[in-house]
C-alpha cells in the first residue's frame, strides 16, 4: 500500500496493489476503529465462499499517541490522572474542585510540554506529520484552556469576560510579534501597521502595551495624545486583583465611558482620524469596533472584544445566547467557522458539556483528550448528575475503553492502558482478554503481562502465560528456564515434564552440573510428585557433598521408600549409596540396608532397567557392598544389644 497526497490539501489517496480490487471493493467495520477491505466480483457481487477474497486489506488511521514525541504526554498524563482517581474519593466537595482545578493545570502543563518538544522537533525536521500533530494539540490546550476557565475554575464567575479576556491574551500573540518588529525602526508611528497594533491591543484589553506604543508617536507630547492616553490609562479592570465589588465596577465604568464620549464629543481628538478611532472603540462605538474585526483571528476573538467596551459585566447566563449569534451571523473571509475547534468553542460556551464531550472525540488523538476532561468532569460533577448518574458513568467508561483499547494495541503502552481499564466496568474481563493477545517475544515483556495479571488476581492469564513461556523454554531444551516459568504456572503437567526431561538427560550422562537447577526450589517443588522427587534428590547431593552423611543417607533411604522413583532410576540411587556403604563408619543400619537389598532385587527383576544396569558387575559391587554394610552393622548392633543387658 501506498498513501499520496492529492490536489486536494488534507486528503491522501491510498493506493492498495491488489487485482481482485479492479472490480469493486467492499468494506466492512471492525474493532479500534479499522475497517477492512476486500475485492468483489465483476457487477459489485461479493465473492463466492468457494472463491473467496486472496487478501483481506486492514486499514487503521495511525493513533497520534504512536508518535515518538507524545509518548511523554501519555505518561506523564497517566501519571496525572492515577494521582486524581487515588485522591479524590475522600475528598470533601470544597477539596474536590480545588483538586480537580489543580489538576487540570497539571494536564495543560503536560499539554504545553508537548508542544514545546514537537515544536523544537519541528524546527530540525520540518516533518509535516509533526506539524499536524503540533496544530492539533494547540488546539486542545486552547479548549482546555478555555473549559478551565469557564467551567472548572468556577470561584470568580463574575469575571467572566476578564477570564475569556486572559484565554485570549494566552492563544493570540500577533499583536506582541508586530510590535517587536516596531520597535526595531526608527520612526515606528510611520509603519503602516502602527495603529492597527496599537487597536489590536486594545482589543485584547492589553491597555499597557497599547500606552507604550502610543508614547513612541513622534506627537506624543500634543494634548490630544496625553488626553488620550489619560483616558487608556483611567480604564477600569475587573480583575481578580482589583479589589472592587462587581457594583462598583459598573459605577466606575460608566463614569469613564460617558467621560470618553465626552472628550470625543467635544472634539479633542478631531485633529487626527486615528485618534477618533481609538477613542469611538474606548466608548463602545459597534461601528468602530466592526471596522477592525480583521485584526481578530475569529468570532469569539471578536465577540469578546466587542464586550470588552460594551458590557464588561456579562453574565454566564448570557454569554451563550451571544456566541450563538456571533457564530451564526458575524463573518469574515479569514474566519473558518466549520472547523471542529469553533464548534467545541461554541458548545463551551452555551455550557453543553455534553456537546463538549462528542465532539472533542473528533481528535485523532487516540480519545486522549475526551478521556481525560471527561474524568474532570464526572469528578467535579460538572455534568449530568454527578458521578451517580448512570448515563455519565456510561459514557466515562466508554470513551476509557477506547482510549485503553488505543494503548493496548501498541507494544510500548499496553502497560499504561492496563491502568485506564482498571477504573471501568467489568475490567478484570476486559484486561485479560486484551493481555492475552499481546504477542509475547520476550521474557521481560512475559513477565510484565504476569506482574500485572497476579496485581489484579487474574489466575489464569498467569498460568496461560506461565505454560506459553515453559513450553518455549522446553522446546529450546532450557529446563531450568521452564522451572521458573513452572513457579508462577503452578501446572502439575509441566512440571512432570521437566522432571522426566531432567531425569531421562541424568540417567544417561549422571553430570553433577546438571543439579543446579534444581537447588533452592523451595515450595516450587510441591507442584507434583515427580519434581519433588527431583528436588529432595538434588538435596541429597547438596547434603551429601558438604559432608552430611547421615541425613543425606536417610533422605536416600526415604526416597527409595517413598515409591516416587521411576523404575530405571532405581539403580542409580543405588549407585549413589555405594560410597557410603563402603564408608569407615556405619551410616545405613540393617533395616536401612535390607530395605536397600530389596531395592537392587526389583531393579535387577524389572525389564525396563536393563539399559541403566548395564552389565552384572556392577550389580555385583552394590551387592557385595551391601552385604559387608549388613554384617558391619549386625555385628555392631549385636554388641550394642548385649552391652544393653549387661547393664
Amino acid at each position: 500500500m501506498a498513501a499520496n497526497h492529492s490536489d486536494n490539501p488534507g486528503i491522501s489517496v491510498l493506493e492498495i496493489h491488489d487485482e481482485d480490487l479492479f472490480h469493486g471493493v467492499q468494506a466492512i467495520f471492525s474493532a479500534r476503529n479499522d475497517f477492512v477491505t476486500y475485492g468483489v466480483q465483476r457487477g459489485g457481487k461479493e465473492k463466492d465462499v468457494r472463491n473467496p477474497p486472496r487478501y483481506l486489506h486492514i486499514i487503521s488511521a495511525k493513533a497520534a499517541l504512536y508518535n515518538d514525541y507524545v509518548r511523554k504526554l501519555v505518561n506523564e498524563s497517566h501519571s496525572v490522572f492515577l494521582t486524581l482517581n487515588t485522591r479524590i474519593p475522600g475528598m470533601q466537595d470544597e477539596r474536590q474542585r480545588l483538586e480537580i482545578a489543580k489538576t487540570s493545570q497539571k494536564y495543560r502543563c503536560v499539554l504545553l510540554a508537548c508542544i514545546e518538544e514537537l515544536h523544537s522537533a519541528i524546527e530540525s525536521t520540518g516533518d509535516e506529520e509533526l506539524i499536524d500533530l503540533r496544530q492539533m494539540f494547540s488546539d486542545i490546550e486552547l479548549l482546555w484552556h478555555l473549559l478551565q476557565s469557564l467551567i472548572i475554575d468556577t470561584h470568580s464567575g463574575s469575571r467572566v469576560l476578564y477570564k475569556l479576556l486572559d484565554w485570549i491574551k494566552w492563544h493570540f500573540v500577533f499583536a506582541e510579534k508586530k510590535r517587536e518588529d516596531l520597535i526595531q525602526t526608527e520612526e515606528p508611528c510611520l509603519h503602516p501597521d502602527y495603529w492597527d497594533t496599537i487597536i489590536h491591543f486594545l482589543l485584547q484589553g492589553k491597555i499597557a502595551p497599547a500606552r507604550s506604543l502610543l508614547s513612541m508617536h513622534q506627537k506624543s507630547k500634543r494634548e490630544d495624545f496625553i488626553s488620550l492616553d489619560e483616558l487608556m490609562k483611567k480604564m477600569p479592570m475587573y480583575g481578580a486583583s482589583s479589589g472592587i465589588s462587581l457594583n462598583e465596577f459598573r459605577i466606575r465604568w460608566k463614569h469613564w465611558q460617558e467621560e470618553c464620549k465626552t472628550r470625543l464629543g467635544r472634539g479633542e481628538f478631531s485633529s487626527d482620524g486615528n485618534l477618533v478611532t481609538v477613542c469611538k472603540i474606548l466608548c463602545g462605538d459597534y461601528e468602530a469596533l466592526s471596522a477592525k474585526s480583521n485584526l481578530c483571528e475569529n468570532w469569539y476573538h471578536l465577540m469578546i472584544s466587542v464586550l470588552l467596551y460594551t458590557d464588561p459585566c456579562i453574565s454566564f447566563s448570557a454569554l451563550g445566547d451571544i456566541a450563538r449569534t456571533y457564530y451564526n451571523n458575524v463573518t469574515s473571509s479569514s474566519w473558518n467557522k466549520s472547523n471542529i475547534v469553533d464548534s467545541i468553542i461554541l458548545a463551551a460556551m452555551e455550557l453543553d458539556i455534553m456537546s463538549v464531550i462528542n465532539l472533542a472525540c473528533s481528535f485523532n488523538d487516540g480519545w486522549w483528550f475526551a478521556v481525560h476532561i471527561m474524568d474532570l468532569f464526572t469528578h467535579g460533577n460538572y455534568i449530568g448528575n454527578g458521578s451517580k448518574d448512570h448515563s455519565v458513568k456510561r459514557l466515562r467508561t466508554y470513551l476509557l475503553r477506547n482510549y485503553a483499547d488505543t494503548l493496548m494495541s501498541h507494544s510500548s503502552l499496553w502497560q499504561v492502558g492496563a491502568d485506564y481499564l482498571d477504573y471501568c466496568d467489568c475490567n478484570r474481563e476486559l484486561l485479560e482478554l486484551y493481555l492475552e493477545r499481546i504477542p509475547i517475544k520476550t521474557e521481560v515483556e512475559a513477565r510484565k503481562i504476569i506482574y500485572l495479571a497476579k496485581k489484579r488476581n487474574l489466575d489464569n492469564l498467569v498460568k496461560t502465560v506461565s505454560n506459553v513461556m515453559a513450553s518455549r523454554a522446553l522446546s529450546n531444551g532450557k529446563l531450568g528456564t521452564a522451572l521458573t516459568w513452572v513457579v508462577y504456572s503452578k501446572d502439575v503437567r509441566f512440571a512432570d515434564e521437566i522432571a522426566d526431561r531432567w531425569l531421562k538427560d541424568y540417567t544417561k550422562h549422571q553430570k553433577v552440573e546438571g543439579l543446579e537447577i534444581f537447588k533452592n526450589m523451595g515450595s516450587c517443588m510441591l507442584v507434583s510428585d515427580k519434581l519433588t522427587f527431583v528436588g529432595k534428590y538434588c538435596e541429597f547431593h547438596k547434603l551429601y557433598s558438604e559432608g552430611d552423611w547421615k541425613i543425606a543417607a536417610s533422605l536416600l533411604i526415604s526416597l527409595i521408600a517413598s515409591g516416587l522413583a521411576p523404575t530405571n532410576f532405581q539403580i542409580i540411587m543405588l549407585l549413589d549409596a555405594l560410597p557410603l556403604l563402603e564408608a569407615s563408619e556405619i551410616i545405613f543400619s540393617r533395616k536401612e540396608t535390607y530395605q536397600l537389598m530389596k531395592c537392587l532385587e526389583n531393579a535387577v527383576m524389572n525389564k525396563e532397567n536393563k539399559d541403566t544396569i548395564g552389565d552384572s558387575d556392577r550389580v555385583n559391587i552394590i551387592r557385595l557392598a551391601l552385604v559387608r554394610n549388613l554384617s558391619r552393622s549386625f555385628v555392631i548392633e549385636t554388641g550394642d544389644s548385649e552391652s544393653d543387658e549387661e547393664m
